[in-house]
């Protein structure tokens, strides 16, 4: 780690998964802060789930990770989702379209 904050070393895009999630720190930051380009796909669900919601039994997060792919199933996926983050923001702070 103190090869890395002195910038000695950059971190392999697999280290700084693995800081994001120990950690909980956003991945997107650590890679930027790295100087290394965003991956193309999303990471999996469970990783995810199981950082946001950490006090869930595990049998919880199974349940979370089949529900979303019967949504998924059941309603398909319309058109590729934004890479700018935007729709992250909640539906009330969206701008407007002009």
């Amino acid at each position: 780690m103190s090869r890395i904050e002195s910038g000695e070393q950059v971190p392999t895009p697999t280290l700084l998964e693995a800081l994001a999630r120990t950690l909980g720190f956003d991945l997107r930051e650590l890679y930027d802060l790295a100087g290394h380009p965003l991956p193309d796909e999303l990471p999996d669900l469970g990783p995810y789930v199981r950082m946001k919601f950490k006090n869930l039994p595990p049998r919880a997060y199974g349940e979370i990770t089949s529900f979303v792919e019967f949504l998924h199933a059941k309603y398909g996926v319309e058109k590729e989702p934004p890479t700018d983050g935007s729709d992250e923001v909640p539906e009330g702070e969206r701008p407007k379209a002009v």
